[in-house]
């Protein structure tokens, strides 16, 4: 095998369609991450965790189940936030909540732009305040 970013591209995607079916016999989720490589090998990280499913069925991303966590266990400031998918207007602009980064301190919430489905940060002071009754 010739080790090239276009050689690894493709094992990626081999390897992606050949762990479906193992993913879905034991109900996790598999994903190959980084890949570094040499003229003679290269080295992968492989990442696999439980699935968790939303009420439609969709299986939701680490960042959602972060978010559910949170939400559910309480913690202030994360007790004030609303329901994962909820939407709310930023300057003019329409987002739907998608998750939480909890290591990340300033912008942990993340959210997608309902028009473009673009991935934005935001505070959580930004997001309890579009929610104040």
């Amino acid at each position: 095998m010739n080790i090239t970013s276009t050689t690894l591209d493709t094992f990626r995607t081999e390897f992606n369609d050949t762990v479906k079916e193992l993913a879905k016999k034991h109900n996790v989720q598999i994903e190959l991450g980084t890949m570094r490589y040499g003229a003679e090998n290269f080295k992968a990280t492989l990442s696999v965790s439980n699935v968790q499913k939303s009420t439609d069925g969709t299986i939701l991303s680490k960042e959602a189940q972060d978010y559910l966590e949170l939400t559910k266990r309480g913690w202030s400031p994360y007790s004030d936030l609303p329901e994962l998918g909820a939407k709310f207007y930023s300057r003019g602009v329409e987002y739907q909540i998608s998750g939480a980064k909890p290591r990340s301190r300033k912008y942990p919430i993340l959210a997608k732009q309902v028009k473009s489905g673009a991935s934005y940060k935001f505070t959580i002071d930004t997001i309890t305040k579009k929610f104040i009754k």
